[in-house]
């Protein structure tokens, strides 16, 4: 029960900081749209076609979409990069020396008293 516990402990640690990183970068994908919405205004007056300004705004959303995909997959690339990594070293350890076995690799047996 004891590993249960541990591993659900990691997956919790996991999801939690996803969680923490995606409303972050919510936020922040969120408010890049504000800039071009208050150039739009503040030029309302040299921008001549409106349609200018609305496209600017819906090229402004499109793009903050596909950056926070982009963001999000690459996070996810480098954490699965990070488990072959770690299946890469752990196959590159020597393996330990087992004191209860002998030139052959056969267990030493206990003495039956």
């Amino acid at each position: 029960m004891e590993r249960i516990d541990t591993n659900s402990r990691a997956y919790f640690f996991l999801f939690s900081t996803a969680r923490w990183f995606g409303l972050r970068l919510d936020l922040v994908v969120s408010l890049l749209p504000l800039v071009p919405d208050i150039l739009a205004v503040v030029l309302r007056h040299r921008i001549d076609p409106s349609a200018a300004a609305a496209l600017s705004i819906r090229y402004c959303i499109t793009l903050t979409g596909l950056f926070q995909w982009c963001i999000r997959q690459s996070t996810e690339a480098k954490h699965f990069m990070t488990s072959a990594e770690r299946f890469h070293e752990y196959d590159q350890l020597v393996p330990e020396n087992q004191g209860n076995s002998n030139e052959n690799d056969v267990p030493i047996q206990p003495a039956n008293d």
